[in-house]
């Protein structure tokens, strides 16, 4: 099933990165939280990063994204960690 598109092409572009490397991304119902991104790992030690509606700054919640993206240690091959 398709996920929602985001109103904002900044955090849209940012979204479609996250679910190329395996992130997922859930649409919420609640107050300004537009949805939830979760890494590919399934316990409670798993990154999550929430997704606005209307952030402040498109431009800044993209680079929040990425960088969650980037920090995560679940989804970084076994050979990358050691390196």
């Amino acid at each position: 099933m398709a996920r929602a598109r985001h109103a904002k092409k900044e955090v849209e572009s940012a979204l479609t990165e996250l679910t190329d490397a395996g992130w997922s991304v859930e649409t919420t119902k609640s107050g300004h939280r537009w949805g939830v991104a979760r890494c590919s790992e399934a316990s409670r030690s798993g990154c999550q990063i929430s997704i606005w509606s209307t952030p402040r700054s498109p431009g800044n919640h993209a680079k929040a994204i990425r960088r969650a993206l980037d920090q995560c240690a679940h989804d970084q091959p076994e050979n990358e960690e050691q390196a």
